[in-house]
């Protein structure tokens, strides 16, 4: 959307759409913890939904119509244009609130199923996996785009958004068709009990949800580090809205051009991860 005339205004404010779901990850740690099919595992049910509803918002974007359309041509008025940015932004907004439930969930079963001497190492594989796919995302959804434009104008995100909505329903057949213990069902009309029960409660009650909330940020350490969470975002998302206006604006970068140098810049945080343990 910068490459295609949008202020710095209207990118931050889509940038902060897309950033703002994943405060919400506080809130989303205590409710899986709460609501869960316990005959499926305590996660996956969570995880699967996540990633179907993650796959079905893609499909809201296809909805909008031809992005060249809604900025190209100047016909159709600022306040077309800035209902489309509006109408983004929620497509933006719905699909992060899947995202950072499905990253919740994933953080949460690993610490459920794995031994505390393996967690930190796979910890760091996670990240690491994560800055991969950023980087994979950034490179070849820009491929993607760069192609479609050049079979039709006005094709190169709807193409990005389907390629990602398959890759989305693909990664989901892996919860899909695992379990997280032996014994639990694979899916709700498959054979199957909780594990360790055959009658486990499957709701928790809210107030000690809340209690252990409170208790955890009553720790130092905890308040600090969220205190340092939260600045470093702040700081990083200063960054990046006035990146990409600089950047396809100013210095007249495509979009194409830009997702290709972010992407193979991401590959420098994970050597800076792997040097920091």
């Amino acid at each position: 959307p910068s490459e295609r005339g949008l202020g710095d205004a209207d990118v931050g404010w889509l940038t902060g759409i897309v950033l703002l779901p994943w405060t919400f990850k506080i809130v989303w740690a205590p409710v899986i913890d709460t609501l869960t099919i316990r005959s499926m595992g305590r996660r996956r049910p969570w995880i699967i939904g996540a990633e179907l509803m993650m796959a079905v918002s893609l499909l809201g974007i296809l909805w909008l119509g031809d992005f060249s359309q809604q900025f190209g041509d100047s016909s159709q008025g600022a306040s077309a244009a800035s209902q489309f940015v509006y109408l983004l932004g929620c497509m933006f907004f719905a699909h992060n609130c899947f995202a950072s439930l499905q990253d919740v969930c994933t953080d949460a079963l690993a610490v459920d199923v794995l031994p505390p001497s393996e967690q930190g190492r796979v910890n760091g594989l996670m990240w690491g996996s994560k800055l991969l796919g950023k980087a994979f995302g950034a490179v070849v959804m820009a491929m993607v785009m760069s192609m479609g434009d050049a079979y039709r104008p006005g094709w190169g995100i709807p193409a990005a958004v389907v390629v990602q909505f398959v890759l989305l329903l693909g990664i989901m057949m892996f919860p899909m068709f695992m379990v997280e213990r032996p014994g639990e069902k694979r899916f709700p009309w498959s054979e199957g009990q909780a594990h360790g029960a055959e009658n486990v409660s499957s709701v928790r009650n809210p107030m000690l949800m809340l209690r252990d909330v409170f208790r955890g940020f009553s720790v130092v350490t905890t308040f600090v580090f969220f205190v340092y969470g939260l600045c470093h975002v702040v700081g990083w998302g200063i960054v990046e809205v006035i990146t990409k206006t600089l950047y396809t604006q100013q210095l007249g970068w495509t979009f194409q051009q830009f997702s290709y140098v972010t992407g193979f810049a991401v590959l420098t945080e994970l050597f800076g991860a792997l040097c920091g343990g």
